[in-house]
């Protein structure tokens, strides 16, 4: 059988969890009741209550990240009335234009957004057909390239902005332009960005570069994701990838044994994790359903210390 790979990224979780720090106003600027970004932390925290009752972010990570929002609401409340005062007229416009423009990469990018999850094909698992691809027209790419240029542009009078290199990592790998993804990404981190997400945003865009191969620099970057937040799920996935790239499916199996585990079954990425599972459970001659449910008591009930 012909293997191959294929990988759909900028879903909308890698939007929702990447895009929080990059965002400067989410409402009409029609409107000045409030500061843009007091708005923006207040939309973080909704955004942070979802995240932590879908089990997308671990409870101590949810309640750290509460208390800094709060913290930024508080001083940015206090310190707003003061601020706006000394704002110019040319200031105010370029403001507007900075936000304008966010909002419109961040808009294109989720209206082409409809999976969740990357289909991957690996040597020695499972070629798999593309389950769902991003729902886009040619108008709608045409539209987020002009902002991209726009953004380059931007980012060359200033280059060490993380949100800006944040944001265009996002909108390269729209465009699947993976490995341009991957360097922006890059200069994001080495600006200052250190969150779970952009190390795996990374991670994922030089899979995508290397055509589905995780190379030692991608598993270093999802070795540091996994690091700071050992449950993130992207991370587990595509470490279980290596190890099978590597030819060792017994530890492809275990990682994806546990992730498959702690995975509520109604997760748009869960049927392709079952379906890779299940190939390397075959290649080992498990039972994987058995195998599974095993795993589910232990994350259940988990043994004595």
């Amino acid at each position: 059988m012909s293997l191959w790979i294929i990988l759909a990224t900028m879903a909308l979780l890698t939007i929702a969890l990447l895009a929080r720090p990059i965002l400067r106003d989410r409402v009409s600027m029609a409107t000045n009741s409030e500061p843009p970004d007091l708005t923006l932390y207040r939309e973080q925290l909704k955004e942070l209550e979802n995240e932590a009752k879908l089990r997308l972010i671990a409870p101590n990570e949810a309640a750290a990240a509460r208390i800094e929002i709060e913290r930024r609401i508080l001083r940015v409340a206090d310190g707003y009335t003061e601020t706006t005062e000394r704002h110019s007229s040319s200031e105010h416009r370029d403001s507007m234009s900075t936000r304008t423009l966010t909002l419109s990469f961040l808009t294109l990018m989720a209206a082409g957004s409809v999976a969740l999850y990357m289909v991957l094909g690996t040597p020695g698992l499972l070629s798999m057909p593309l389950a769902e691809r991003l729902a886009t027209s040619g108008q709608k790419d045409n539209d987020l390239a002009v902002l991209v240029e726009r953004l380059v542009m931007r980012m060359e009078a200033n280059p060490y902005d993380s949100r800006g290199w944040l944001l265009l990592g996002l909108s390269y790998g729209r465009l699947q332009r993976f490995t341009d993804s991957a360097e922006a990404y890059r200069r994001a981190i080495a600006s200052g960005s250190r969150e779970v997400e952009t190390f795996a945003a990374y991670g994922e865009a030089l899979v995508g570069a290397a055509q589905g191969v995780v190379s030692p620099e991608a598993r270093s970057a999802f070795e540091t994701a996994l690091a700071d937040d050992p449950g993130n799920r992207r991370a587990r996935y595509y470490l279980g990838l290596s190890a099978a790239q590597a030819g060792d499916l017994r530890g492809a199996y275990e990682t994806w044994r546990k992730l498959a585990a702690d995975t509520p079954s109604d997760a748009p990425w869960y049927a392709l994790l079952e379906a890779q599972l299940e190939q390397v459970a075959a290649d080992l001659g498990i039972k994987v359903g058995e195998s599974l449910n095993a795993a589910r008591d232990e994350e259940t009930n988990p043994p004595p210390k």
